[in-house]
């Protein structure tokens, strides 16, 4: 009662701002004429604003209306945000006790950007989710007035809190004339077995696809693909076709192996992009967009060079899923941070370059042993070829106590596993050494 209470006098105030002539004539004579046209447009936009949003409020008592932009821009958001919305749907999780009718609309920043991949915007618009772009107007329309907020559908972006998306079905597919056509392009790039894409994270991706934006800030994720090289040549020689993935590409590719493919530089297309992460045997990737498409369908991701400790852990992870951390290294003390101290000085929540600077924390990257470690383990992992031993539960469970989510792991989330390898040879991170 004190909420709806709060929330009509914030509509009223609201209200009041609106209909203040003294507010318009101050805009007014500080702006001159291009406040009077503004004001103008926004009386046209208003008498235009007023069936719509007096139906969608007054069916609230039989149905409620709720919209959702899809970040169609960011390539993570368009992935997984909405399979984990009909994840949640499926599982009856989170779910409103009324009656909801939910709309979707593609959303971009302005006409200057495009969809950050245009097969997975494709493959969402014949999926059973609702997306109509009219439900774009009428969300925009709806919001001219106070009062919307009921009308905002909550999402959770990039983040399966309740761990169900790898226990629930697929909801998009491809048709079958793009099976074909995906197993065709395979062909033609000389691919007949198991496939592991890599990636590693540039900024030059962000910087071009946000270009009016000072993307910088996350800078703090960006990796070398050079690391990878023991990695995937070991992977190689396995019989797996390694395919270097990304749009970016700001070094070359350190190898030369015939089942090594730079497919970034030679192939790439939106619909082999998700073709190939959608038929692959595990992903080996820093925390860049892609994942996400992993995950969409379900497949295992080796996560290398993660940064925000405490921030991943709540992403759309499995319990086939592997992860191993850039390493703090504290400049002031001229030594390396372990996991506990991490999180007791706030650091494992840290999410922008500069306060890493501010911090005189230097981050290091997985090094190639520790990536080739962690290919290695996911392999064998997958092939039922591990054998877990009594120090490697030792070490894991040592790790979610220092973090502080032992108990929510015993819950099932988070559900993923630590590279076994780098907390046997970096003990350290656990203050055993």
């Amino acid at each position: 009662m004190k909420i709806e209470i709060e929330k009509m006098q914030t509509i009223s105030n609201d209200l009041k701002k609106w209909l203040n002539p003294t507010r318009h004539f101050i805009e007014i004579r500080n702006n001159g004429f291009k406040a009077v046209i503004k004001k103008l447009k926004n009386l046209a936009l208003i008498g235009l604003a007023f069936l719509p949003a007096m139906i969608i409020r007054g069916l609230r008592p039989i149905v409620l209306i709720r919209f959702s932009p899809i970040q169609s821009a960011s390539f993570g958001h368009l992935a997984i945000d909405q399979e984990i919305y009909l994840c949640k749907k499926e599982w009856k999780v989170g779910q409103p006790k009324k009656r909801c009718l939910d709309l979707f609309y593609h959303a971009l920043p302005d006409k200057s950007y495009v969809v950050a991949n245009s097969q997975l915007a494709k493959m969402w618009n014949r999926s059973r989710l609702p997306i109509f772009s009219f439900a774009k107007y009428l969300d925009t329309l709806n919001k001219v007035f106070p009062g919307h907020e009921p009308h905002i559908l909550p999402m959770d972006k990039s983040t399966d809190r309740h761990g169900i998306v790898w226990k629930s079905k697929i909801h998009i597919s491809f048709t079958k004339e793009e099976e074909k056509f995906g197993q065709e392009q395979l062909q033609k790039m000389g691919i007949d077995g198991p496939i592991v894409p890599f990636m590693n994270r540039e900024a030059e991706y962000l910087k071009q696809r946000f270009h009016k934006c000072d993307t910088s800030y996350h800078n703090y994720r960006d990796t070398s693909v050079k690391h990878y090289k023991d990695a995937i040549e070991e992977l190689a020689q396995i019989g797996y076709f390694c395919l270097r993935m990304g749009v970016t590409h700001a070094e070359d590719l350190p190898v030369n192996h015939s089942r090594i493919i730079d497919y970034a530089l030679n192939y790439r297309t939106d619909f082999m992009d998700i073709f190939i992460l959608s038929k692959c045997k595990f992903f080996l990737s820093a925390s860049t967009g892609p994942i996400t498409v992993a995950a969409l369908f379900r497949k295992p991701v080796a996560y290398v060079n993660v940064v925000s400790m405490l921030c991943n852990v709540y992403e759309a992870c499995a319990p086939y899923d592997l992860m191993i951390f850039k390493k703090y290294w504290c400049k002031d003390e001229k030594r390396f941070l372990s996991a506990k101290e991490i999180v007791n000085r706030g650091m494992a929540y840290f999410n922008r370059t500069e306060l890493f600077v501010e911090n005189n924390i230097e981050l290091i990257e997985n090094t190639s042993e520790e990536i080739r470690d962690l290919a290695l383990e996911m392999h064998r992992r997958l092939n039922g070829e591990w054998q877990e031993s009594e120090e490697e539960i030792t070490l894991q469970n040592l790790f979610w106590s220092h973090v502080g989510l032992e108990e929510e792991r015993k819950k099932g989330v988070p559900s993923f596993r630590i590279g076994a390898m780098f907390l046997q040879k970096n003990k350290w991170l656990l203050g055993l050494e």
